[in-house]
């Protein structure tokens, strides 16, 4: 069960805030630039990569393994891999959940 200080900041996780873009918007950014044939398996890649994180990052920042620094890093790493052939795309997503899954170990 989510408590619902974890809750408001999942739904800051993907909805954003005034100043920070969220994880739907950044999947949006990035899919405007991919192939429609490639289009379901990024967006399929990005939505079960967007969970993992946002789930651990709106934990306590008492118990948290995925901070803002790591938030920040990885949305630099996806930013500049979206304007890459959709190969290379998909690569660094990938690359980034193995990251995520050595951080959440």
């Amino acid at each position: 069960m989510v408590n619902r200080d974890t809750q408001k900041w999942l739904r800051s996780f993907y909805e954003g805030s005034f100043l920070i873009k969220g994880w739907n918007a950044r999947i949006q950014e990035i899919l405007k630039n991919v192939p429609p044939e490639n289009t379901d398996e990024v967006q399929t890649l990005l939505d079960g990569l967007g969970e993992k994180i946002g789930h651990e990052w709106a934990k306590d920042n008492n118990t948290r393994k995925i901070d803002n620094t790591l938030l920040r890093q990885w949305g630099d790493e996806l930013r500049t891999a979206k304007d890459r052939e959709p190969a290379n795309l998909i690569q660094m997503i990938k690359k980034i959940e193995k990251a995520v899954d050595q951080v959440l170990v």
